[in-house]
């Protein structure tokens, strides 16, 4: 894997470690949230008057639509649906207009009530009303508004704040009337009467302002009928819901949606038993004018047939057909019989002829219903058994055998003329029955178009027979529904509900608050985390391949506000550059730090005699003459003799910090005839740390720094210096930094926590292996310790007294 895959992966990829130790860090934005959400559904569920919701259940006992439909239709009009026809116009009824126009009118609902409150207007209704208004005499398109406040008589009220709307226009008044109680007044959108209520329930009596709402009729309909519904109980495991209707409606107060379900109900059954009455009566006027009717036709058509039968001579016809019918049938079942009779007498009578051997037993057919002949065929069929059992016991010569040959002869002529008897009988019987049939069939031909038409007067006959029957029942029906009306329906379960109010859901409100509350910050956090592309600790730059030398905190815990959002903020601002932070004896982090870095530093310089460091960045404002300074400070107190050269010729920050100005080496490089250690400051509280400050601001600082002097300068200072400290200016924006970079032995490129980019990494490496400074080397300025960051191990061993804890 290459250098630029492993930073893509190192910028892209969030571990859920991350993750948690970003919300842990920031756990007071999590609190500070959840108490903000919390708050607002607080505030909402105090401002928002609580919904209760009732029910009531009834059971449908008919529907008025279908009283005159038969059984079976309302059978398959029943198994069209998943839900009964009647059902389905009954949820309509309840949920019509007119219905809930008559119940909101007969209520006087187009008026809301009232208590004004510090945070929500508290409705109130039925005995918790202290005064009505009577809003009779106020056109119903009119809405209007206002208050009503006691005034201290207890029997006069003021009446302010008036609003009302006029075909759409609002009109505010900001006139006061004073209104004696029982009275009316004349407001500027009609005259109003104001009464108190008998049956206000208060013991405390009128004290609160009230809040009078007069709203239309259609806008109180579309108010109630969102919130009022009827419906069927569902369908489960494919059974059809029964005959119940729940009506459910939630409002503000729950009495007054007990008061308006129990009027629907009741302007229900009122209009079902007055509609059910019109349409008996309408029904009963039509049952005697049909009956009439049908019973005029009926009589005619009775005449009509007594009429037809005595011209014509005719008996019933129906009956005498099926006698015929029936004749017809025996005799074709006897002709049947007697041909098959016949035929077995044929068979017999030719087998008695074509049998060439005497001794040969004769059939006995089952088909032969003559006793003769078959008592004749058995005593052949013996007396042969008898003659051929002797014959194998003798010979044909024996009297006995010729005995019975003689008497066997004589049995088969009579057997032959006993069948050729019973063959004619049969055939005189065949040809008698067919002519019985005849004679039959043609009493049934008789007068065909006779019968025909007495047929069509029986059938118009019955037909008007059974509906006079029909309308005759249905009349009796009618008539017993005119004696006993009761109501369609059955109150099985009066209004009810829970005393709970449905809406707002307070627990659901706050643990949705709570939930939106941990959701803001976590967004916030994970999308700040996501689309970061800054550096923040060594493990954003474990894949650069320069070496690295170590990290420099921002900040000790000692200068950070106790305040979550004054320290998020402190730990934002650049550290003061011009500061050094490196002491001898001290323990603190910045102390620690800079001792590892400097150790780093040694070890990665032992064998390579790298005296020459140039500081260097990419970024303005990343801290490298911070760094230069105490690093330079940390060397100087471990016994090494330390220069700090200012060689950024253009910011001047290091000259700045030591309040060196003039006499520098700019002046040393315009005229280098001088000695160079005229112009080295010695530092007043270091002994071994030394400066060559830039002296007077140069116009033309790559020049002078390209002259060969100022290598020749820096060759002649490592002889004397262990440590010769550069501070550049920070690359790619002057050329300064890449005409200085040949004479460094080392360069330590300074990358500033919160400020440098993960994108440019890549060219970090590309600096480093592309030799231009040599000895490339990193330092990551500027981290902030959040908890058990990465360089929580420079608390091993301290203690309250370090000055870890304390000011410096």
């Amino acid at each position: 894997m290459d250098n630029n895959s492993k930073n893509t992966q190192t910028e892209s990829f969030v571990s859920i470690k991350d993750i948690l130790n970003v919300f842990l860090r920031n756990w007071y934005w999590f609190v500070i949230s959840v108490v903000l959400c919390c708050s607002v559904a607080a505030y909402k569920i105090m401002k928002t008057n609580p919904q209760y919701t009732r029910s009531a259940i009834l059971l449908i006992k008919e529907s008025n639509t279908r009283r005159v439909s038969s059984s079976e239709v309302e059978a398959l009009l029943a198994q069209s649906g998943n839900m009964p026809s009647k059902l389905a116009n009954e949820v309509v009824v309840f949920q019509s207009p007119s219905l809930m126009s008559e119940a909101v009118s007969r209520l006087g609902l187009t008026t809301d009530y009232a208590i004004k409150g510090r945070l929500k207007n508290s409705v109130v209704y039925g005995a918790g009303v202290p005064v009505r208004v009577d809003f009779s005499n106020v056109p119903d398109a009119v809405s209007a508004t206002f208050q009503i406040s006691p005034l201290k008589d207890s029997l006069t009220a003021e009446i302010s704040k008036v609003v009302y709307y006029i075909k759409g226009e609002k009109y505010s008044v900001k006139d006061t009337y004073k209104v004696v109680l029982g009275e009316s007044v004349a407001l500027p959108f009609g005259e109003v009467t104001v009464s108190r209520n008998p049956y206000y329930y208060s013991q405390e009596g009128w004290k609160n302002t009230e809040i009078v709402t007069k709203r239309s009729l259609n806008a109180t309909l579309r108010s109630f009928g969102s919130r009022f519904s009827a419906s069927t109980q569902p369908v489960k495991n494919n059974v059809r819901p029964s005959d119940i209707l729940t009506l459910s409606l939630t409002d503000y107060s729950p009495q007054r949606a007990d008061d308006l379900i129990n009027m629907i109900i009741t302007i229900y059954n009122e209009r079902w038993v007055i509609d059910n009455n019109k349409m008996s009566k309408s029904t009963s006027l039509f049952l005697e004018d049909r009956l009439a009717v049908i019973e005029n036709e009926l009589n005619k058509v009775d005449e009509n047939i007594t009429a037809y039968k005595s011209k014509n001579k005719m008996p019933n016809v129906e009956a005498a057909s099926q006698m015929y019918m029936s004749q017809t049938t025996d005799i074709e079942r006897q002709i049947r019989s007697l041909e098959s009779e016949l035929s077995v007498a044929k068979y017999l009578r030719n087998f008695m002829t074509n049998s060439l051997d005497d001794n040969t037993l004769i059939p006995l057919p089952a088909g032969i219903n003559s006793s003769s002949i078959t008592a004749q065929i058995n005593d052949y069929n013996t007396a042969l058994l008898n003659r051929n059992n002797l014959l194998s016991m003798s010979s044909e010569k024996n009297p006995l055998v010729r005995d019975l040959d003689a008497s066997l002869a004589e049995m088969r002529i009579a057997i032959n003329s006993s069948v050729a008897n019973q063959v004619a009988t049969l055939e005189e019987q065949i040809n008698f029955t067919k002519s019985q049939q005849l004679r039959t069939e043609e009493r049934v031909a008789q007068n065909p178009s006779q019968a025909m038409d007495l047929l069509k007067y029986e059938r118009l006959q019955k037909v008007q027979e059974n509906l006079y029957l029909y309308l005759l029942q249905k009349r009796e029906e009618n008539e017993l529904s005119q004696a006993f009306s009761a109501y369609n329906t059955r109150v099985v379960n009066p209004p009810y509900g829970s005393p709970l109010p449905v809406s707002p859901n307070k627990k659901q409100l706050i643990l949705i608050a709570f939930a939106i509350g941990l959701l803001i910050p976590c967004a916030w956090f994970y999308l700040r985390l996501v689309t970061d592309n800054k550096i923040h600790t060594k493990k954003d730059i474990d894949g650069l391949k320069a070496t690295y030398l170590g990290e420099i905190p921002l900040l000790d815990e000692a200068r950070l506000s106790k305040n979550p959002i004054k320290r998020w903020k402190q730990m934002k601002k650049e550290p003061p550059m011009s500061k050094i932070v490196v002491e001898k004896g001290s323990r603190n982090v910045v102390n620690e730090a800079f001792r590892i870095v400097r150790a780093n530093l040694e070890f990665v310089s032992k064998g390579d005699n790298s005296k020459v460091l140039m500081f260097t960045s990419m970024n303005p404002g990343s801290g490298k003459t911070f760094v230069a300074i105490n690093l330079a400070c940390a060397l100087a107190v471990n016994g090494n003799k330390v220069l700090m050269i200012d060689c950024d010729f253009r910011r001047l920050t290091l000259s700045h910090f030591f309040g060196e100005r003039h006499n520098g080496f700019a002046e040393y490089l315009h005229n280098p005839e001088k000695n160079i250690k005229e112009y080295i400051r010695k530092d007043v509280k270091y002994e071994n740390l030394d400066l060559l400050a830039v002296g007077t601001l140069p116009p033309n600082p790559s020049e002078l720094l390209n002259r060969p002097e100022f290598a020749a300068a820096i060759e002649e200072l490592k002889k004397v210096y262990d440590y010769v400290i550069i501070d550049s200016a920070p690359i790619d924006i002057v050329a300064d930094t890449q005409i200085i970079a040949p004479v460094a032995d080392r360069t330590l490129f300074i990358i500033r926590a919160e400020l440098f980019l993960k994108e440019y990494l890549p060219n970090v490496d590309a600096l480093s292996e592309s030799g231009r400074y040599k000895n490339l080397a990193v330092i990551l300025n500027g981290t902030i310790n959040y908890g058990g960051g990465s360089y929580r191990s420079y608390h091993y061993g301290m203690k309250k007294s370090d000055g870890y804890y304390n000011k410096k």
